[in-house]
């Protein structure tokens, strides 16, 4: 998407709800595609469950982001993040790809992702991520879902794709219905370096909120079968090869060029299989659970002996 293009729309935005429905649209139009920087262990999750998965406000890492715009509204919004820059970044590398030897950045083609988001509006619903979908009761109704871009809020100031929305169009609004507004589509300028489009759903106001699910998902046939790959600046590409079979795979740009530092640079095991950080969430649980057993029964030991 051009940026003149941005420009052009600009000057027609007389206020926030203005340009709230432009996010709307600037979204969709992204025509070299979404990106999003994960491991080669999502990924293959995503082409076995054909869903994208959405996370809750509360799983975001942006606290600001939940606790400033509308913290209400947000218990019922669903979010996943892409990128529309077309240029690697490593600090997307850095803090999105985690395990540097399995980091990939996938693109998704636009009419795919745009595919995705008109059937789950067409449908009324999406489902409970990891379910599948097969029963009702893993269905949630939903009042919207957009493919929204994201402007960044500086000191005096909104951006959006580096061009200053006017300020005016700020000053006549209150702070209160500007948040409520721009709720789901409002970063820190801090966060502008991910240049983020994202998936935005939030859920019917007649779900009780003790129904509310952690994370939602999205049917997602053609979004998988049409990905693309590329692996990352410090990638084990044999690694990724294997476990992504039947995708176009290409290297970065920066392979052997620079060196992304993680945990696993510091840490004792060897075997990438074997890596807690390489579990799932409830073998992660467990290792935490029996780690803690084992510290407090050395503790009591202690007590005893001394």
């Amino acid at each position: 998407m051009k940026r003149s293009w941005i420009k052009e729309r600009l000057k027609d935005i007389r206020s926030l709800g203005d340009l709230r429905a432009l996010l709307s649209e600037s979204g969709r139009v992204h025509n070299k595609g979404y990106f999003q920087y994960t491991t080669a262990d999502a990924v293959e999750g995503m082409r076995k469950s054909h869903q994208i998965w959405l996370a809750a406000g509360s799983e975001m890492n942006d606290l600001d982001e939940i606790s400033r715009y509308d913290p209400e509204r947000w218990k019922r919004m669903y979010v996943a993040s892409f990128s529309a820059s077309t240029h690697e970044s490593i600090a997307m590398w850095a803090i999105y790809g985690r395990l540097p030897r399995r980091a990939v950045r996938v693109q998704f083609r636009q009419q795919d992702v745009c595919a995705a988001i008109d059937k789950a509006r067409a449908d009324g619903y999406v489902v409970e991520a990891g379910s599948g979908g097969v029963l009702e009761g893993n269905r949630f109704k939903i009042k919207s879902i957009e493919l929204i871009d994201i402007v960044y809020r500086r000191k005096n100031s909104l951006a959006l794709r580096a061009t200053t929305v006017r300020d005016e169009i700020l000053r006549k609004e209150s702070d209160e219905h500007r948040f409520k507004t721009l709720a789901g589509c409002i970063k820190d300028y801090a966060w502008e370096y991910e240049y983020e489009v994202r998936i935005l759903v939030e859920l019917a106001d007649d779900i009780p909120s003790n129904m509310l699910p952690t994370k939602v998902a999205l049917s997602t046939d053609a979004m998988m079968e049409n990905l693309k790959v590329m692996t990352g600046p410090c990638c084990d590409d044999g690694f990724v090869r294997e476990r992504l079979k039947a995708v176009e795979i290409s290297p970065s740009h920066l392979y052997g060029r620079v060196k992304v530092k993680s945990l696993c640079n510091y840490c004792p095991c060897k075997d990438m299989e074997q890596c807690p950080s390489s579990l799932s969430t409830k073998d992660k649980m467990r290792a935490m659970d029996e780690e803690f057993v084992r510290k407090r029964r050395e503790e009591e030991w202690r007590k005893m002996k001394y």
